[in-house]
């Protein structure tokens, strides 16, 4: 991607679901994480945490927490595709104070992170969670992005007040 628009600053509880989550399943990503939400799966909407088909029914294609110890440079993921860390010196490390444990460190220089299987498909509709604290919300931090900065990017741009900004193409349509 642009050197411009690297991300600088920390992820945490990286999950793509193959199915739009609810609100109440969104909330509970965001206040308790995946693996609190999905460890509630039994009361699940009188608790505020993930559905139950949302876990049990395969749903949840791809999760990170990215608690890893530092120097780790491929990290498996619950669904069995793997993010692999790319970067020279300085690196992206896996660091304490991430929303839910530990977080991956990005320089916002030259540090980024790839998915390492060609089959892994989101399909048609989803939704993907993760945490962000960014260090310096003065520039474009680019979360994902597709091959070749195409078909798929999320990123934070410093219009105005900021703006999180997301967009995925399919066969020559954007979709937002």
């Amino acid at each position: 991607g642009d050197p411009a628009r690297m991300f600088d600053g920390r992820m945490d509880d990286v999950a793509w679901f193959n199915t739009a989550l609810n609100v109440t399943e969104r909330n509970a990503l965001r206040t308790v994480g995946v693996e609190a939400a999905q460890a509630d799966t039994a009361g699940a909407n009188a608790a505020g945490r993930l559905n139950a088909t949302s876990v049990a029914g395969g749903n949840l294609i791809a999760y990170w927490n990215l608690d890893d110890a530092p120097g780790t440079t491929n990290v498996a993921g619950d669904g069995g595709t793997s993010i692999v860390l790319h970067t020279t010196p300085p690196v992206a490390q896996f660091v304490p104070g991430g929303k839910f444990g530990g977080a991956l460190d990005f320089d916002g220089l030259d540090s980024y992170a790839t998915f390492q299987d060609a089959s892994f498909d989101v399909g048609a509709r989803g939704t993907l969670s993760f945490w962000v604290q960014m260090d310096n919300v003065t520039r474009r931090n680019q979360f994902f992005e597709g091959p070749g900065n195409s078909n798929l990017e999320f990123q934070y741009r410093n219009n105005s007040n900021g703006q999180f900004y997301g967009r995925v193409q399919d066969n020559g349509d954007v979709v937002i």
